[in-house]
């Protein structure tokens, strides 16, 4: 199956960026304004798998759909393996 244009790609990754903007955001105000401090949990992975995306796309492969597969895969492992934060404390 044929790649997409570049063009396509662009508008792809700006539609993405632009939800990625406005989700931060909404966690953001929810957390400052709103004093919804138990969101902060989702700030945290949100950093964690955004450098486990990080490692693997410089260090094991620049593949997308590799690098895609192995963060989810992470991120399932790591989901179904944990109950909710509370319970570790």
């Amino acid at each position: 199956m044929a790649r997409a244009s570049h063009d396509h790609e662009n508008k792809a990754g700006a539609f993405f960026m632009a939800t990625l903007v406005m989700w931060a955001v909404s966690i953001f105000f929810e957390i400052l304004f709103n004093r919804r401090t138990e969101l902060v949990w989702v700030v945290a992975g949100f950093c964690f798998y955004q450098s486990a995306n990080w490692v693997i796309r410089n260090w094991i492969s620049r593949d997308p759909l590799f690098v895609n597969t192995c963060v989810s895969l992470l991120h399932s492992s790591i989901t179904s393996a944990s109950g909710s934060p509370i319970d570790f404390f």
